[in-house]
């Protein structure tokens, strides 16, 4: 009977960590000799499907995860699939939802592409990064009709638009155009004081906050070939 017992517990527990956990999806990584980092968030386990390179992928030794990422080494080459504990996946869409109706989103990259839901349907901008790492829309961070995606390290807190806030923004803002010719540094005088952002690129150059544009209290500047319209808040 004690083993009966045992037994019916055991299954109980198997049923309750499959339930716990949810097959999120199948991520290919790859190491092209170095290690890469794959990142994926709220893992609760992987397990490798297929390995397609000829230098042998072992757990522990030339692959791994961590909660947010998965790692490769030496040459493994592999596709992963991921379960995702549906605890941890609940909690961060509620967040996310939470941060959607005020009206922003932090989506942060461990280096590889990270896709983060959203509601971009009136546009996104980047409102200010979080690390060291560069972002610049097109390369790094971008978006689609159903969320933002970062890559390559970028860390950023992003705005969304809504139909309401494009209307406050045109009636409490302007729009000016600044433009570094011949990669020279340029500046345009503006009232600055509210706050500046980059409303679209206009040249090849990429235009990045505090490296290739900025502002002061004085104005705007532009340097290395920038030329973009920016929007100056008036109040």
């Amino acid at each position: 009977m004690l083993r009966l017992w045992m037994r019916i517990l055991l299954c109980g527990v198997l049923v309750l960590s499959a339930v716990s956990l949810f097959a999120d999806s199948l991520v290919r990584c790859e190491s092209k000799g170095g290690r890469r980092i794959c990142a994926v968030g709220n893992i609760g386990s992987v397990v490798l499907r297929k390995q397609r390179s000829l230098s042998t992928c072992t757990e522990g030794e030339t692959w791994g995860y961590t909660r947010d990422a998965i790692w490769v080494d030496h040459g493994c080459r592999a596709d992963f699939q991921v379960f995702t504990r549906v605890a941890d996946r609940d909690r961060n869409r509620d967040r996310d939802r939470d941060r959607n109706r005020r009206g922003r989103l932090i989506c942060e990259s461990d280096g590889g592409r990270r896709f983060c839901a959203a509601d971009t349907r009136f546009g996104v901008r980047l409102a200010r990064t979080l690390g060291r790492r560069d972002c610049v829309e097109g390369r790094s961070w971008g978006f689609t009709d159903h969320g933002v995606w970062v890559d390559r390290g970028c860390r950023a807190e992003f705005t969304l638009g809504n139909a309401g806030a494009d209307r406050r923004e045109e009636r409490h803002s302007v729009s000016v155009v600044c433009e570094s010719e011949y990669n020279r540094r340029n500046r345009c005088a503006a009232d600055t004081r509210f706050g500046v952002e980059m409303k679209r690129q206009i040249s090849r150059t990429d235009c990045v906050l505090n490296r290739t544009w900025g502002y002061d209290r004085d104005g705007i500047w532009v340097a290395n070939g920038c030329r973009a319209e920016f929007v100056i808040r008036m109040r």
